[in-house]
């Protein structure tokens, strides 16, 4: 059986709303959603998309979200004022079948 590494994350609050997105203490992004912006933070690091990412909130051992690097990059939390929160594809800018990212690292589409 072949295996698959695992990056964990962990996540601090470090303003109203905002999160530090943390990587053995270091840090990747703060954001929002920073499970997200975490893994295509990684992607344009070069890391591997199927490498498994964990994330928990800092002084807790619970795993809140799970994922692959790749399929985690592509999403993104949508929020409307008559709907609760919900975890959509992100959108952008799509050419030659690849959703481009602002840094420049590219995702294949699905």
């Amino acid at each position: 059986m072949k295996h698959i590494p695992t990056l964990h994350i962990v996540v601090r609050p470090v303003s109203q709303g905002r999160y530090a997105a943390l990587l053995d203490s270091q840090e990747l992004c703060r954001s929002s959603m920073p499970f997200f912006s975490a893994a295509r933070r990684l992607l344009a690091q070069e890391h591997d998309p199927s490498t498994l990412l964990s994330m928990r909130h800092e002084g807790s051992a619970v795993v809140a979200l799970r994922s692959t690097i790749g399929r985690a990059a592509r999403l993104t939390v949508q929020e409307s004022a008559k709907d609760s929160a919900r975890i959509v594809r992100l959108r952008t800018a799509v050419a030659n079948g690849e959703f481009t990212e602002l840094s420049g690292h590219t995702l294949a589409a699905e």
